[in-house]
């Protein structure tokens, strides 16, 4: 996989810092199976889009992906992250991001859904 990213940290405060990122990535080679954080299978299901379960081991986004040749632009990304210093030990974090779908994910999805995603989180965080 390659990632190209650009971003920028900005401080307004001594406790708070907020991080802009944008990311395009790329499949290395559409033979590769695309996963996500977790390691599973993106869209995988037990049914491919005819009805039939796709070849042993491979999920439905990769059995298409290698009978339509598709293009390795997975899609790009915006993540907005703000995290807050509350004490030396603990710090709340806040992020959200925009996840736009390119040719890739369009052209071997197992469904209809080729829709972007978006996603947020807060965690906080203890240092012992």
């Amino acid at each position: 996989m390659y990632q190209a990213t650009v971003g920028v940290i900005a401080k307004p405060t001594d406790k708070l810092m907020l991080r802009l990122d944008y990311h395009n990535t790329w499949l290395a080679s559409t033979s590769d199976e695309l996963r996500i954080a977790n390691q599973t299978p993106l869209g995988s299901s037990a049914v491919s889009p005819a009805g039939t379960a796709p070849p042993s081991g491979y999920s439905p986004r990769y059995a298409k992906a290698l009978t339509v040749n598709p293009n390795n632009y997975v899609g790009s990304e915006i993540d907005l992250i703000a995290t807050y210093t509350v004490t030396k030990w603990c710090q709340v974090q806040m992020g959200g991001a925009i996840f736009f779908a390119g040719p890739y994910i369009r052209e071997t999805a197992p469904t209809a859904q080729t829709d972007n995603a978006t996603f947020g989180y807060t965690q906080v965080k203890f240092d012992f």
